[in-house]
């Protein structure tokens, strides 16, 4: 019997890893992102920037329209994806071009967050509607469904769309005295 040579066992791993490798991101192209952003397609309103798919969760990137009803855009865009994600947790990341509304929510925002906290729902509509007065905004829409707020601030040719889910305000820390 002839002994075995390293160069050919490292050459056979090689080639076999390679060969899983390749099959496993076929895989996940082919049978699980091509699917996904097929149903996407299906979707009117939105501009898809960005798809990744991991074994637990898809994340998809997303820019809506200026004239998309932000709520109804992205309720069917929640309701398209988790059929399409295969049990998987799904997660949409609105795009905003850089704006200058983005200031008048950072500045702003702690009102509707402490509404949101409080159950105070009839509040918000009545602080977008000052934010209109104060900045001079076209429109300051809002929109409350069972598990999101939905913000729509347009300026001119400037418009910023926001999505807040209940419960999880930006860099919430949980804080012990």
């Amino acid at each position: 019997m002839k002994p075995t040579r390293p160069i050919v066992v490292l050459v056979s791993l090689f080639a076999t890893f390679a060969l899983l490798l390749t099959g496993w991101f076929g895989y996940e192209r082919l049978a699980v992102e091509a699917p996904i952003r097929q149903a996407l397609a299906g979707v009117p309103h939105i501009h898809v920037t960005g798809v990744n798919v991991t074994p637990s969760a898809v994340v998809v990137d997303v820019q809506l329209d200026p004239d998309a009803n932000a709520a109804r855009t992205f309720h069917q865009l929640d309701q398209t994806l988790t059929k399409a994600a295969g049990g998987r947790e799904v997660l949409i990341r609105v795009e905003n071009k850089p704006s200058p509304l983005e200031e008048i929510w950072y500045r702003e925002s702690f009102a509707v967050l402490e509404a949101l906290e409080k159950g105070e729902y009839t509040r918000i509509p009545s602080v977008a509607a000052a934010w209109k007065g104060r900045y001079r905004l076209d429109r300051s829409d809002v929109f409350l469904d069972e598990r999101r707020l939905y913000i729509a601030l347009k300026r001119d040719d400037e418009e910023l769309v926001l999505v807040v889910p209940y419960g999880e305000a930006p860099g919430r820390r949980e804080v012990r005295t």
